[in-house]
Order: C-alpha cells, then structure tokens, then sequence
C-alpha cells in the first residue's frame, strides 16, 4: 500500500543492510524517478558476492500493480504469434506492467546490454556502496507500449549470491535480502486506450495476416515484428517483416487504439520509431 510518508526501505541480515531511497514517493511517466541505493557491511568480516558485467550491487525492479490486458486467447498459430509477439514466452506468465531501472551510467547509451560473467567484489567491515538508478517507461524502439496507466508502482531492492571471507563460494547458499516500498506514478496513458495484446488481437483479424500466418506459421518466419503505440495520434503500429519468406512482403497495420480497429493496412515494414526521452 502507497504509503507517501515511507521515504526509503532499509533490510538488515546477516551483518548486511541494503537500503533504496527515492528522491520522491510521486513522479511523473514522463520524468521518470531517481533511487538511490545502498550497501552497507555491517558484519565483522569481509563480504563477497558476484554480479554480470553491469557491476549492479543491489539490484532494483519497479512493477505496477495492474497489469496489462492481454486479450483474447487465439487459436493456432496465432497465439503462438501473439506470444511472440509481446515477448510472452511462456503462456502461463502473467503480463505485468514493468518500468525500466537503469543505473546512472546507461541513461543516456541507448539499448545496452550486460555481459554475461561472474565479476567478484569485495566489501570491507563498516564500508558501503552507493549507486543511483533511474526508474523510466520501458522505451525499447520497436515495443514501445506507451505511458503505462496511473497508480502504485512497487520498487523492490535485492542483493545476492554472496558469502563472507572464510567460507566455500561454491557451496554456501545465503538468501538474498530484499527492500520493497512502494511509490505513486501520478500520470499515465489514459486507461480507455487498449492495450499491446488486444492491439494485437485486432491486427490478426485482417484476412491478409491471417494467410500469411497459416502458410508461414513457425516463429523464426515473422520476425522481425513491431509494436508500438503512438500516444500522439492513439493509433498502435503493429509490423510483420516474414523476413526469412522471400516472396512474402512485410504488412504494417495501423490500428485506432481508442475505438479498437484498423485504420490502414500497407505491404511495407513499420517505421523506426525512437520514443521520446527525457
């Protein structure tokens, strides 16, 4: 529960405290929110633990409490590219309303990734580590699902995979500590527009599509796929690129997100799209 006099949340084990701290318990989608998080060895000895190649000590998660619609169920296969789709890689997933984290150093680099490696860090009794991470929309260029909805957003710290100076890193299995607290996103996309999924539903009801579907229905035919909302002119652009069936051309459909239908249809690939940015 949204609590706007909680201005941090500090867990404490094991000689360890973690700790996240927004610079406000409001924000705004488009301003995004600042965290500061902290590590702190409060034990008497050494503490190790691991990260990728981010060097992200503690980690931060940011979730609405609604989640998207996901829409109707389709039959095969176009559930299977429905799926695809929206990056629903397992059916039984919900479809939740995530926010991007992003450490101070990635805000302006664009789409990066973390390499794929254990980095070993040390952390001495009485120091601490402090980074700052900035809570956005999820702005990736080709499913970009707009401005989420209003409402509480709950911010979850974690930190582990860590052990202390005398013990066996491959053998000991700590807990993780956790630190939740939740904010209020004070604006948002208006809540009558429909979501990715049920955009997605109503592109797959164009006859084209549905032929290119059932003659080319394995997933690696029909990438690479778009979805994206134009919160401006409140029309979703969902592209299908069947890039590995030469003699079928790509389809983008414009589809009203307001009163869920198509506007256009057009045998070309969706336009690049870079959402605005701070």
């Amino acid at each position: 529960m949204f609590d706007p006099s909680r201005t941090s949340a500090i867990t404490q084990a094991h000689g360890i405290r973690i700790s996240i701290t927004p610079d406000a318990s409001r924000f705004r989608a488009d301003d995004g929110l600042w965290v500061t998080t902290r590590l702190e060895n409060t034990g008497s000895k050494v503490l190790h633990w691991i990260t990728d190649g981010c060097q992200i000590h503690v980690g931060l998660g940011a979730q609405l409490a609604m989640e998207w619609s996901y829409g109707m169920e389709q039959p095969a296969p176009f559930k299977r590219f429905k799926d695809w789709t929206l990056e629903r890689y397992d059916a039984d997933d919900r479809y939740p309303i995530r926010l991007d984290t992003v450490p101070d150093w990635g805000v302006d680099e664009g789409q990066f990734g973390c390499a794929d490696l254990g980095m070993g860090h040390d952390l001495k009794p009485g120091r601490k580590l402090t980074a700052r991470m900035l809570v956005r929309v999820n702005m990736w260029p080709d499913h970009w699902y707009g401005r989420p909805p209003a409402g509480p957003v709950l911010l979850t710290g974690s930190f582990g995979t860590w052990w202390r100076g005398d013990e066996d890193m491959d053998s000991v299995q700590h807990e993780s500590l956790v630190a939740n607290l939740v904010v209020d996103l004070m604006d948002g996309r208006d809540p009558a527009l429909i979501s990715a999924g049920q955009a997605v539903d109503v592109a797959l009801s164009d006859t084209q599509l549905q032929a290119q579907l059932l003659e080319w229905p394995d997933v690696p035919n029909f990438v690479p796929t778009t979805i994206v909302l134009d919160e401006t002119r409140e029309e979703w652009i969902f592209g299908a690129g069947f890039e590995r069936a030469s003699n079928v051309r790509p389809i983008t459909i414009r589809i009203d997100a307001r009163e869920a239908r198509i506007v256009a249809v057009a045998n070309e690939p969706a336009p690049t799209r870079e959402p605005p940015r701070d």
